[in-house]
């Protein structure tokens, strides 16, 4: 016992309020930030990054910049250095730990960082993803992840600086808040949890709070993404976020329902990667009539083989709670799986259909 410090209540100072790095990114603590793959989270990033190391986050720091880092186990480094600098990042306070680096937070995070971080002024850690990070433990195993998850706190308390954990999202899911991969400790141990959403047919990303320990949660707001000038050698332009506004009509849970049954109505063993992109030029059309023409036109029938994708497309939507819309999403499924057999893009199914409808019309 004599170990423990006591300490009466009426002797200690008053805390001072808890301060922010960005509007959802606490100090002292670490915040969980989760969505699909490619929707914008590095990106996103990038820019608060960016925003830190120029004294523009908006917090406790604004005016004054400060020290980021940044381990990446998914981007090459000389990629990294461009994506920040198109972000607008002060380069020369940002450290990067490529994806060769090995970094245990369950074990050593502070003989590892804790020296750096407090002698380079770092005000934000970023892991990129967080699952790279954690060694042997197992992302499902509660005890695991909740044990990650405390050390990262009490490193960002130590140092006073923003943690920020990046994962992707468990696709078996429609709600934002339960979207997360692994142990419900990555949400429940963090100070800050934030899901990533992509409307892909209004091209908006939205960010919700699903989880906050001092302000309120269902938050949500809206960025764009923009085409920096500057490239990378043999890539393509790199894509930053910016305007990042308040959005509180949009509801993410509305776009994951409507994104996974799709996924869901889709036979995966027929299905290629173009299938979104074909959905979305034809979205763009004249919606469920033209698709329903092109049907007609180009065949697909009524098969065994297409009753069957059909029936389990109904089948998922019904437990989807979009039994309503099934019939709507029938001509849809059965356009996609048939144009994603027979085309390699977009392009070439808009040209295809458009010559077919033309010939026939004529």
């Amino acid at each position: 016992m004599h170990n423990l410090n006591f300490r009466i209540a009426n002797q200690i100072e008053d805390d001072d309020a808890t301060e922010w790095l960005t509007p959802f990114i606490p100090l002292a603590g670490a915040t969980f930030a989760y969505g699909e793959g490619g929707v914008g989270k590095t990106s996103f990033f990038n820019l608060v990054a960016a925003q830190v190391t120029a004294g523009k986050a908006g917090g406790v720091y604004d005016g004054q910049g400060k020290g980021v880092l940044i381990l990446n186990k998914e981007t090459r480094m000389g990629t990294m250095r461009a994506k920040l600098e198109a972000s607008g990042a002060d380069t020369r306070r940002v450290t990067l730990l490529g994806p060769e680096e090995e970094v245990n937070v369950c074990r050593g995070l502070e003989s590892q960082l804790g020296r750096y971080v407090d002698e380079h002024d770092i005000s934000l850690v970023i892991f990129d993803p967080i699952t790279a990070y954690i060694g042997n433990a197992s992302n499902n195993k509660h005890e695991d992840i909740k044990n990650a998850v405390i050390k990262l706190n009490l490193f960002a308390m130590k140092h006073n600086a923003a943690v920020v954990m990046i994962s992707h999202f468990n696709r078996s899911q429609h709600s934002i808040a339960d979207a997360y991969i692994g142990s419900v400790a990555w949400v429940n141990q963090s100070r800050q949890a934030i899901g990533f959403v992509r409307d892909k047919e209004r091209d908006l990303h939205l960010i919700q709070v699903t989880k906050s320990n001092e302000g309120e949660t269902g938050g949500v707001y809206a960025y764009d993404m923009q085409v920096a000038e500057n490239t990378v050698p043999g890539q393509q332009a790199i894509a930053i976020a910016g305007n990042l506004r308040a959005a509180p009509e949009e509801n993410p849970d509305d776009v994951l329902a409507r994104q996974y049954s799709l996924n869901k109505a889709m036979d995966p063993e027929t299905l290629g990667d173009n299938a979104h992109e074909v959905y979305s030029a034809l979205i763009e059309e004249n919606g469920i009539a033209l698709r329903s023409r092109i049907i007609d036109k180009l065949g697909g029938g009524n098969s065994p083989a297409n009753v069957r994708r059909l029936t389990r497309a109904r089948q998922q939507l019904e437990k989807l709670g979009l039994a309503r819309s099934a019939r709507l999403k029938e001509p849809a499924a059965r356009t996609i799986w048939y144009l994603a057999e027979r085309y390699h893009s977009a392009d070439e199914a808009r040209e295809a259909i458009q010559k077919t409808l033309t010939a026939n019309n004529g």
